[in-house]
């Protein structure tokens, strides 16, 4: 059997996904299951049944492998739960550990990953293993893998965001076995305790004489002092792709790039690992060494580079490949690609078997399979159009029968090929056999080849990653395909030259900066056209994960290709594919409920509600944002439910421009592209208006709205109660804050904003009648300058909605006002404990759903 290794992968992660998705198995019985299975495996291989021990020891590394799992997510979920780390969260607290990775350097903050040794607070010392990541104010770069430090942070547990579907951020802190989080307000309070070993100290310098040299060339002049660590995106790009480093990209870069669909070029992937091994062979080969001690020394040169670029999955995976091929050629030994794709997978799984749920694990192998699958599916077809006219074969075509030549051009070529037309034309002008001999060694037929492969791999490539990106990133480019022609070759030179830096850089500034200078100009192309593509042709589609069943689907019809004999098959499978890649790249169907309902959304310390109305068009009241951060709360939480629940946002509205309600609008504007966007203040100099003036899209109408607006959508309506003119200023305040009810005719709604005791003891004297509702939005995330007697006796809700993060730096919700709802008897909810929540309007009954 030549292919041993792909079963027994296929079968470990068919076992790791039903573990994890059901949650039914036990660790213990998995193992005791492994041990029978592979007993069993041993008997019938004593009695010659090869075939049938092969399955059973196949089931049993998967067995043992997801045991693996299963215990390491049991100890993760125990870690997690420690009634010690709980009572010191959000306090500052010591802590000592190793570092276990390199700091990665962003604009302001190093983060910091540590496998702690012990934590101090109340002047008590607990001896608790478990690993943080802390990002701490300051530039780190100076500590080194494996240092052992001492630092004081605040610790915090993970507080997902739940609103009606998982949050992918809980698989990715399993696969890193992050327990916590941490922050620190200053790099002097970290002290080394004990330095790493000589190894990693010259990795690390070699690491830092790199991102220097990039650093000097590529430091934004214009950069304020506090912000002299801020590089261009060229730099950024740089490294990236040399050490492994995206700390310093901004959220503009990474749109730009996620836009034109190539930000995967950013993770070093087996394309870089692929140029730096042929550039180191090709020059072990001129330097005359031999066969295979080229191969080892190149082995070499890829660890160095997968230490260098810090472990990236993506590059161990290429880099492991490498190895298992280098080693193959040097014992002569035949290649099955997909054997050894199997074996760097199983390799990784049997360290860490939680990679599975890393979307970079499972598109890295799945697009490298579908890439040699799709050499036997197209290579054929392009062959004949950049290969087959250079070759021999058409140099004469005296035998060609008379049928034959009544389907061909006068030449006696395929008249619909122009390579062959253009071949004829060459022939013909440098005179019979020398005309073919011409072609045969003509730079153009080696050419032709690689073109052929390079189109092959970028259509595969382009196809099966269309499924996988929508499952797990709700997002797809299409400008991937034709961005990726030009730009994968413009990578490859870039990656071929950058390598050249790695050397240099700890050697010579000069040469290091000179080489730098010739680098620039491919790297000017490569961002010229990124910014084409993204600015002018955004080709980006948005939409629900598709199930994981019709990912499936796809990517096994896809891979079914080259077994298709059968006219039956040949036709049917491409159709299948190309039905359901249809199927999911439009929106077919949208949510349409029977009657009103309303979600506030947990999108951490900032308000967003999305009311639903009979019939499925939507009105989106804020998209929540952050104060202190560049995080993208409207494109990471919002989005993503709305994409999922299908809803089709229609109207949307802005309370004021405070980050923490307007940023995500922001974000999620040019995506939605609502009918209209509903404002009642201008605030010119507030960088919340402006970034929101900026986001709005030619298809979206600015409606300017003041008291008594009134909106009827069906049998609903909704009506702004505040403020009575539309208000004009150059910054924006809480009350400024639009106040609209919202009722069905069964229910009512009160969304408040953030409006303070004034507005509301103004809203109060108009019309207290006006204010009654059977749910209100807390004013203000439950601060004492809202929520005071008076309104709420006005407003007299059953049920009263706090919008705001688990401790949260503002301290909200003031003990007071909670108090003051209690008081008045409304049941009071929170997205921080409930997250997400959920009113459904019945006739005589409110439904209620959380999603916690």
């Amino acid at each position: 059997m030549k292919n041993i290794f792909t079963p027994i992968f296929l079968i470990s992660l068919s076992m790791l996904f039903i573990s994890h998705t059901f949650g039914l198995m036990n660790s213990q019985v998995i193992q005791l299951a492994a041990v029978i299975a592979a007993v069993m495996a041993a008997l019938f291989y004593g009695i010659k049944k090869f075939k049938l021990s092969y399955g059973l020891i196949t089931l049993a590394i998967g067995l043992l492998i997801t045991a693996q799992f299963v215990k390491e997510k049991d100890d993760y979920y125990h870690i997690t739960r420690s009634p010690i780390i709980n009572a010191a969260q959000g306090q500052y607290v010591s802590i000592e550990g190793k570092l276990t990775a390199f700091p990665e350097i962003e604009t302001e903050h190093s983060v910091l990953v540590l496998e702690t040794r012990s934590i101090e607070f109340h002047k008590k010392k607990f001896l608790k293993p478990f690993n943080i990541r802390i990002r701490v104010k300051g530039n780190l770069k100076e500590l080194y893998r494996g240092d052992i430090i001492a630092i004081d942070a605040r610790i915090y547990t993970h507080n997902f965001n739940r609103n009606f579907y998982r949050n992918p951020v809980e698989d990715y802190v399993l696969v890193r076995k992050a327990h916590f989080n941490g922050y620190c307000k200053s790099s002097r309070m970290v002290t080394v305790l004990e330095k790493t070993s000589l190894v990693w100290r010259i990795i690390g310098a070699w690491r830092n004489k790199i991102r220097n040299a990039i650093e000097e060339k590529y430091r934004e002049p214009s950069a304020a002092a506090e912000e002299k660590e801020k590089l261009d995106k060229k730099g950024v790009f740089l490294q990236a792709i040399l050490i492994g480093e995206r700390g310093k990209l901004t959220n503009d870069q990474r749109e730009n790039l996620l836009q034109t669909g190539v930000y995967h070029l950013l993770a070093i992937s087996g394309a870089h690992i692929g140029i730096i091994a042929l550039f180191s062979l090709g020059m072990l080969k001129l330097l005359g060494v031999s066969f295979k001690k080229r191969y080892i020394l190149t082995a070499l040169v890829l660890i160095v580079f997968l230490v260098l670029s810090g472990f990236r999955i993506s590059a161990e995976r290429a880099v492991l490949m490498a190895i298992f091929i280098f080693i193959a050629r040097i014992l002569y030994l035949d290649i099955n690609i997909f054997n050894i794709i199997s074996l760097c997978g199983l390799f990784m799984l049997a360290r860490n078997p939680a990679e599975f749920l890393d979307a970079g694990f499972m598109l890295t192998f799945t697009l490298t399979a579908a890439i040699v699958v799709g050499r036997r599916v197209f290579l054929p077809l392009l062959n004949k159009i950049f290969v087959d006219p250079f070759s021999e074969n058409v140099s004469d075509n005296d035998d060609v029968d008379n049928e034959e030549r009544s389907n061909m051009s006068p030449m006696g070529l395929d008249a619909g090929n122009p390579v062959q037309w253009l071949c004829r034309a060459i022939k013909s002008f440098c005179g019979g056999s020398r005309g073919a001999v011409f072609l045969k060694r003509a730079p153009l037929a080696a050419g032709g080849k690689w073109i052929g492969e390079f189109l092959s791999a970028n259509f595969s490539a382009s196809l099966t990653a269309l499924p996988l990106s929508l499952f797990y990133f709700k997002r797809y480019s299409f400008s991937s395909f034709f961005a990726g022609l030009v730009l994968v070759p413009l990578t490859a030179v870039i990656t071929g030259l950058g390598v050249l830096l790695i050397p240099l850089a700890p050697v010579s500034s000069f040469l290091s900066q000179c080489l730098l200078f010739v680098i620039d100009i491919p790297l000017r192309i490569f961002f010229g056209i990124v910014e084409f593509f993204s600015g002018t042709i955004d080709l980006s589609i948005f939409r629900a994960s598709p199930s994981i069943f019709l990912v499936f689907l796809i990517v096994a019809a896809f891979f079914l290709l080259p077994f298709a004999r059968s006219f039956f098959q040949k036709i049917a499978l491409p159709g299948i594919i190309l039905l359901v890649v249809v199927f999911i790249s439009f929106n077919l169907f949208f949510y349409s409920p029977d009657h009103l309902e309303i979600f506030f959304l947990d999108v951490g310390q900032g308000d967003g509600q999305v009311v639903v109305f009979p019939g499925g068009d939507a009105l989106l009241i804020d998209g929540g944002g952050a104060y202190y951060s560049d995080f993208r709360v409207g494109e990471r939480i919002m989005l993503p439910f709305l994409l999922q629940k299908r809803i089709k946002v229609k109207w949307v509205a802005v309370s004021h421009y405070h980050p923490d309600h307007a940023y995500g609008i922001a974000e999620m504007l040019p995506i939605l592209k609502p009918d209209e966007l509903w404002i009642s203040s201008e605030a010119a100099e507030d960088p919340g208006y402006q970034k929101l003036v900026h986001a709005v899209p030619g298809s979206t109408r600015v409606v300017k709205i003041n008291a008594p607006f009134t909106e009827r959508i069906g049998r609903c309506t909704v009506k702004l109660l505040y403020p009575e003119r539309f208000i004009e200023t150059h910054r924006s305040s809480n009350n400024h804050s639009q106040v609209f009810k919202i009722s069905d005719g069964h229910h009512s709604f009160l969304f408040t904003g953030d409006i303070e005791k004034g507005i509301e003891e103004r809203l109060r004297e108009n019309s207290c009648s006006h204010l009654r509702s059977d749910v209100i939005k807390v004013p203000h995330h439950g601060s004492a300058s809202s929520s005071t007697r008076g309104f709420l006796e006005c407003a007299d809700s059953r049920f009263a909605v706090f919008s705001y993060a688990d401790n949260n730096r503002f301290r909200f919700p003031h003990l007071e006002v909670v108090e003051n709802y209690k008081s008045q008897g409304v049941q009071t909810l929170s997205t921080a404990h409930s997250g997400g929540i959920k009113f459904i309007s019945l006739p005589g009954q409110l439904k209620i759903g959380t999603s916690k």
